[in-house]
């Protein structure tokens, strides 16, 4: 895969979950980062709003982001 970008920030990882399976049934690869200890320390990231972030290749970027504006 080429680079990667942030498509969408998040507060929740569950939100970025939701959103990854989503966009993978787009057939459009996605990671969720985050600096939570790998999901064993959530509160690592509640200090910050948007502390997830959804990943996708910078070749997807903008499929991927009207996919998600298309979802609301």
């Amino acid at each position: 895969m080429n680079s990667l970008a942030s498509v969408k920030s998040y507060s929740t990882r569950i939100d970025a979950e939701v959103d990854r399976g989503y966009l993978e049934s787009q057939n459009i690869q996605a990671f969720v980062t985050a600096d939570d200890e790998g999901g064993m320390a959530p509160f690592l990231i509640q200090s910050t709003k948007y502390g997830v972030q959804l990943m996708v290749s910078k070749r997807n970027f903008n499929k991927a982001k009207n996919l998600l504006k298309a979802k609301l």
